[in-house]
């Protein structure tokens, strides 16, 4: 993989998955007002769900496989949003790339893009068109 793939999805996967993490285990509010709704699906409830109610038995063994399960899990999120970027994110940015190249010929004023097919685009297009916009500069 590329420098310019590794330093874009590090930070991809620091805000769309560590840092919310980071933010829950720290004790750092979700909003500064009355949230809207929770979600209880996170993954730091999924894991907390693996821990055993108060009234179920506890042991250092239970303890431990629970663990165990958590950290399998957590890894099983991880990869599977670091090989999401890999495998269907980032080849997507090469047909925003060559929309955005071919763009006059579709028009000539430059402002509208068709992709060849169906792909995530709009990080790509806001990166790449920030990008043309900072080497202009």
């Amino acid at each position: 993989m590329s420098e310019e793939f590794i330093d874009i999805c590090f930070d991809k996967v620091y805000k769309g998955f560590v840092e919310h993490i980071d933010a829950i285990d720290n004790g750092i509010s979700i909003a500064d007002g009355p949230l809207r709704y929770v979600v209880s699906t996170s993954l730091s409830a999924r894991i907390s769900h693996l821990n055993p109610s108060w009234n179920e038995p506890q042991s250092a063994d239970l303890s431990n496989e629970q663990f165990r399960s958590a950290m399998v899990l957590a890894c099983t999120e991880f990869s599977g949003q670091v090989l999401g970027l890999a495998r269907a994110w980032w080849p997507a940015r090469e047909v925003v790339a060559r929309a955005l190249g071919e763009r006059l010929a579709v028009h000539p004023s430059g402002q509208i893009a068709v992709l060849t097919q169906a792909c995530p685009w709009k990080d790509h297009l806001f990166d790449l068109e920030a990008l043309q916009v900072s080497r202009r500069l």
